[in-house]
Protein backbone atom coordinates (compact mmCIF):
# COMPACT_ATOMS: atom_id res chain seq x y z
CA UNK A 1 0.00 0.00 0.00
CA UNK A 2 1.10 3.51 -0.91
CA UNK A 3 0.59 4.63 3.19
CA UNK A 4 0.03 8.93 4.03
CA UNK A 5 -0.40 9.73 0.52
CA UNK A 6 -3.80 11.97 -0.20
CA UNK A 7 -6.43 11.06 -1.88
CA UNK A 8 -5.62 11.43 -5.86
CA UNK A 9 -9.70 11.77 -6.67
CA UNK A 10 -9.68 13.49 -10.02
CA UNK A 11 -6.38 13.56 -10.59
CA UNK A 12 -4.18 11.51 -13.72
CA UNK A 13 -1.26 9.80 -12.65
CA UNK A 14 1.35 7.64 -13.98
CA UNK A 15 2.87 4.65 -12.62
CA UNK A 16 5.92 2.65 -12.56
CA UNK A 17 8.89 0.08 -10.74
CA UNK A 18 12.32 -0.90 -11.10
CA UNK A 19 13.37 -4.12 -11.28
CA UNK A 20 16.28 -6.98 -11.21
CA UNK A 21 14.89 -9.75 -11.91
CA UNK A 22 10.92 -10.38 -12.45
CA UNK A 23 8.59 -7.62 -11.26
CA UNK A 24 5.79 -9.78 -10.84
CA UNK A 25 2.52 -8.05 -10.15
CA UNK A 26 4.05 -5.31 -8.93
CA UNK A 27 2.80 -3.07 -11.37
CA UNK A 28 -0.09 -4.21 -11.36
CA UNK A 29 -0.65 -3.77 -7.71
CA UNK A 30 0.65 -0.20 -8.35
CA UNK A 31 -2.03 0.64 -10.54
CA UNK A 32 -4.43 -0.26 -7.97
CA UNK A 33 -3.44 1.64 -5.35
CA UNK A 34 -3.21 4.63 -6.91
CA UNK A 35 -6.77 3.66 -8.37
CA UNK A 36 -7.63 3.22 -4.64
CA UNK A 37 -6.98 6.75 -3.97
CA UNK A 38 -9.21 7.82 -6.90
CA UNK A 39 -6.47 8.32 -9.69
CA UNK A 40 -7.05 8.27 -13.38
CA UNK A 41 -3.89 5.93 -14.40
CA UNK A 42 -2.80 6.64 -18.03
CA UNK A 43 0.29 4.73 -17.65
CA UNK A 44 2.21 2.40 -16.38
CA UNK A 45 5.83 0.87 -17.05
CA UNK A 46 8.25 -1.52 -15.61
CA UNK A 47 11.38 -0.92 -15.84
CA UNK A 48 14.37 -3.44 -15.93
CA UNK A 49 17.16 -1.94 -14.28
CA UNK A 50 19.91 -3.64 -16.92
CA UNK A 51 18.10 -1.65 -19.42
CA UNK A 52 17.41 1.72 -17.54
CA UNK A 53 17.86 4.15 -20.65
CA UNK A 54 16.26 1.92 -23.17
CA UNK A 55 13.18 1.57 -21.10
CA UNK A 56 12.85 4.77 -20.18
CA UNK A 57 12.88 5.93 -23.16
CA UNK A 58 10.04 4.18 -24.49
CA UNK A 59 8.03 5.20 -20.91
CA UNK A 60 8.54 8.39 -21.95
CA UNK A 61 7.61 7.87 -25.59
CA UNK A 62 4.62 5.92 -24.48
CA UNK A 63 3.52 9.12 -21.77
CA UNK A 64 3.79 11.81 -24.75
CA UNK A 65 1.66 9.43 -27.05
CA UNK A 66 -0.74 9.30 -24.43
CA UNK A 67 -0.63 13.43 -23.53
CA UNK A 68 -0.71 14.07 -26.86
CA UNK A 69 -3.82 16.29 -28.00
CA UNK A 70 -5.24 14.35 -31.06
Amino acid sequence: KLRGLPSLAGKRAVVYCTYAVDPGQTLSKLVADVEGLGAEVIGGFAIARHSLEADVSEFVDRLTAELSPA
